[in-house]
């Protein structure tokens, strides 16, 4: 968010729900999946920043507002260009503030 472009978009490829071995040995069994909840709220609703979120054979959209979910890995490229290109053909999509004065492009 510190960055001086204008539009920030941050895309997410997952495989599967949340789950980190070392993650899960340190705390709660049930610790991931609220936080990855309480994440993806704060961008989508507290940030100028764009989340898409891509599931590769596992269902993404229940986690996220703006998703798709593949059969396999083999169309990833093209999911990508894809939801940048919606994005970014999008009327009224949300813009980041003017960069700051002296800010490179």
């Amino acid at each position: 968010m510190t960055r001086p472009e204008r539009r920030g978009v941050l895309i997410a490829i997952s495989d599967c729900a949340p789950l980190d071995d070392a993650t899960l040995d340190a705390n709660d069994p049930q610790y991931l999946k609220p936080h990855l909840y309480a994440t993806i709220e704060s961008i989508e609703q507290h940030s100028p920043v764009e989340l898409v979120a891509i599931g590769i054979g596992h269902e993404v959209t229940r986690y996220y507002r703006r998703a798709v979910m593949l059969a396999n890995s083999d169309t990833l490229c093209e999911a990508i260009v894809g939801q940048l290109l919606e994005l970014f053909e999008q009327p009224g999509a949300r813009r980041r503030a003017a960069p700051r004065p002296g800010a490179r492009r």
